[in-house]
């Protein structure tokens, strides 16, 4: 494949997946506003994250929705505000604080779940699991590739 195609090729994927992420972000905004459930797509994704696993660390939440810390915090304030989490000490070490999901954090889980099915199942209709397997693979590659070079 000459160069030019295959850079014309990276580009469409990552316009592509980038796209994805967009209506992604709109799917769920739409649902949300249909349900009148008071949280944003960012504060939803902090949410996400603890309902796989709760008491997660304050940095680590930033680490793994991609954000800064300032901004982790923002989000974290307007959860709890909403009483959706608290902060709680770390046995471990006083220096961090563990999120935490409340009754009523977990009463949103079982409100959204259904939606995120939904979302998930339109996702992959009329996508093969080998498909999706080997869209996973070349991902995490390319988050490799990328990684190396940072």
């Amino acid at each position: 494949m000459k160069e030019k195609q295959a850079t014309d090729l990276r580009v469409e994927t990552v316009r592509a997946f980038s796209e994805l992420r967009n209506n992604i972000r709109r799917y769920i905004q739409d649902r949300i506003k249909e349900q009148q459930i008071n949280i944003t797509y960012e504060m939803l994704e902090v949410m996400f994250h603890l309902w796989r696993r709760d008491g997660i660390k304050q940095q680590e939440l930033s680490d793994i929705t991609f954000r800064d810390k300032s901004s982790t915090t923002y989000l974290i304030d307007n959860l709890v505000k909403r009483k959706l989490v608290a902060r709680a000490d770390d046995e471990n070490d006083r220096r961090n604080k563990l999120i935490k999901l409340t009754p009523g954090g977990m009463k949103l889980k079982e409100r959204l779940s259904p939606l995120m099915t939904e979302m998930y199942h339109v996702l992959g209709t009329g996508i093969s699991d080998a498909a999706m397997t080997n869209s996973i693979r070349v991902l995490k590659k390319m988050n490799k590739n990328i990684i190396k070079s940072i």
